[in-house]
């Protein structure tokens, strides 16, 4: 993996610990389960969370809900709606594939 990708994984899973850390909100057990997960199997655990909720909303709740203001809004903004609605299925379909490799990948 390029140093650019490392880093930016890094990034991410700085970001994915803090969150998780005031989450915890000084509960010992869940402080001492953060102290041991490592950060591969914590930005796996976040990938199929965002691959799993997302995928049921953007490719069951949105469709639907698309399918309910398509006659009440003009199809000028439809248009950007639907835009966003399919890059928004877009980033799930490449979050499950990530969660996917990275969880049948070997070390």
């Amino acid at each position: 993996m390029s140093d650019s990708l490392k880093d930016y994984k890094n990034f991410v899973v700085a970001h994915l610990r803090e969150l998780e850390i005031a989450r915890a909100a000084n509960d010992p057990q869940k402080m001492k389960y953060l102290a041991d997960i490592s950060d591969d199997e914590l930005l796996k655990k976040w990938l199929w969370l965002f691959a799993i909720v997302g995928g049921i909303v953007c490719f069951l709740i949105m469709p639907f809900m698309f399918s309910i203001i398509y006659f009440a809004i003009p199809p000028y903004i439809m248009y950007f709606v639907r835009a966003i609605m399919n890059l928004a299925m877009g980033l799930v379909l490449i979050s499950f594939c990530a969660a996917i490799y990275l969880t049948v990948k070997k070390d």
